[in-house]
């Protein structure tokens, strides 16, 4: 958790109230949040966590924080979000006969006058604090002294609230979690955990009906820089569930051919041992008729897809769509690392590589540059049309197509673990894929990379966006 008064805070993507990943925003707001948790919850020195009081403050927060529709993009979810983490850390200190009304108790201020600094921005503030409360002199022995001992620590924790510093010391740290599985059932992303891609009614699911297959492979065992990838099948497949599916540009809803999600396939192994893996439940799908598509994962999910498709297709091609050569014969060990993905892919068929913007020394010598579109080439390019056309030319009759959401700009979608400036447009990709289905055959893609990251929902919801709508080209050239 970043300090309070250094930047602004965001609630990450599902997660609960008080699982914030930064700080900041309006103080007074997170004040009259502690306010309202507390009215009637501790008054006359009473009440306890199961009282009838304390049932009363949360339904009274149910009804107004309602956490589950919060704008994320507003201050005072952040600021109910803060007031929550400080309501359960100091719950048993913060009592008053009534706070709406009513004179704040000593700590209620030192925390108040905490929050207006810390949240409002940088910079010392003297606080005047009264002597602490003492526990009556009457208890006498041991226990006596003990209350009186764990009632001045509460004091002291207090106390040093006034000052922004330690107050954010005494915050216990909150790191960014995405699991839709753990949502509560009430949640507006927690049907997806269940449902799938697209948050589709239970009937277009179904294995047995439904004509596309996704195959969700969280796993991010090679990855070099940034870890989390894992952690982006999950992350897209919520998004989905946000999507409106009617496909503008198709004029068709691609959702009613039923689509079904798999249960993971987890690994924590070699690379290799998970490339196995993944032709098996690629080689199945493509025995029932289905079309597959698979969601990284770093990009060395893809290796067993190539093999399955290679497999069940003649007159095959492997396009590439990435702003790394990925060509390394061996990389840390492995010849089944992300770095070695495509080099895997040219033992199989022909490919064609488009965004490269990133390669080691190493690779260029068994690279074919006549299959190579360069990053900087593409951006120079006059009319995308002359391009876009030779790739399509180069590929086979049937086409499967590897995403590395990377291949885009990071400024349309910068959520990803090696992000690459100078990348392809959304407008671009779309026009590649659109010109490349019709003239085509696509028997499957793949979509990898994509690391979830607070505040980037964008990125998330873009990659679903970019699942479905290749769905979309690719059904509606079928007909």
């Amino acid at each position: 958790m970043r300090a309070i008064n250094q930047g602004s805070a965001a609630l990450a993507p599902g997660a609960a109230p008080g699982e914030v990943s930064g700080g900041g925003g309006d103080a007074e707001a997170v004040w009259n949040v502690v306010g309202m948790m507390e009215v009637r919850a501790m008054t006359k020195g009473g009440g306890s966590e199961r009282g009838g009081h304390t049932r009363h403050t949360w339904d009274k927060w149910d009804k107004w924080g309602n956490w589950d529709k919060w704008d994320m993009g507003d201050v005072r979810p952040r600021a109910r979000a803060i007031a929550r983490r400080v309501h359960d850390r100091f719950r048993g200190h913060l009592r008053s006969e009534a706070i709406l009304g009513a004179r704040p108790s000593r700590p209620q201020l030192a925390i108040r006058r905490a929050l207006v600094p810390a949240c409002a921005g940088p910079g010392p503030r003297r606080t005047r604090l009264a002597p602490a409360p003492t526990v009556a002199r009457s208890e006498s022995g041991g226990a006596g002294a003990a209350r009186r001992a764990a009632q001045q620590r509460l004091w002291n924790r207090s106390c040093a609230l006034a000052r922004p510093r330690a107050a954010l010391e005494l915050l216990p740290r909150v790191e960014f979690k995405y699991d839709p599985a753990a949502l509560p059932r009430n949640h507006p992303m927690a049907a997806t955990a269940s449902t799938g891609f697209g948050g589709l009614p239970a009937e277009f699911t179904r294995l047995d009906s439904a004509e596309i297959v996704v195959i969700p492979v969280p796993y991010d065992g090679t990855s070099t820089w940034k870890k989390g990838a894992d952690k982006g099948p999950a992350a897209l497949i919520a998004a989905s569930a946000n999507m409106e599916l009617y496909d503008i540009p198709t004029r068709s809803e691609v959702w009613k051919r039923g689509i079904h999600t798999t249960k993971p396939i987890r690994h924590g192994g070699d690379p290799a041992a998970l490339a196995v893996k993944v032709e098996k439940a690629v080689e199945s799908v493509l025995a029932r008729g289905r079309f597959p598509v698979l969601l990284g994962g770093e990009h060395s999910v893809s290796i067993g897809a190539f093999r399955a498709v290679a497999k069940a297709f003649d007159d095959l091609s492997i396009l590439q769509i990435d702003a790394h050569g990925d060509t390394r014969e061996s990389y840390e060990g492995s010849p089944c690392n992300h770095a070695c993905v495509m080099a895997r892919a040219r033992e199989l068929c022909p490919i064609t590589q488009v965004g490269i913007r990133a390669i080691d020394a190493s690779e260029v010598p068994a690279m074919n540059r006549k299959r190579v579109f360069w990053g900087h080439e593409i951006a120079a390019a006059a009319d995308d049309r002359t391009w876009i056309d030779e790739v399509v030319r180069q590929q086979s009759k049937h086409v499967y197509v590897t995403i590395d959401l990377d291949a885009l700009d990071p400024s349309v979608l910068p959520a990803t673990g090696t992000p690459e400036p100078g990348g392809l447009t959304w407008a671009q990709l779309q026009r590649l894929l659109h010109r490349l289905v019709r003239r085509r055959t696509v028997v499957g893609f793949d979509v990898v990379e994509l690391l979830p990251a607070p505040g980037q929902w964008a990125s998330e919801f873009a990659a679903a966006k970019l699942v479905y709508r290749f769905l979309s080209e690719i059904c509606a050239a079928k007909g």
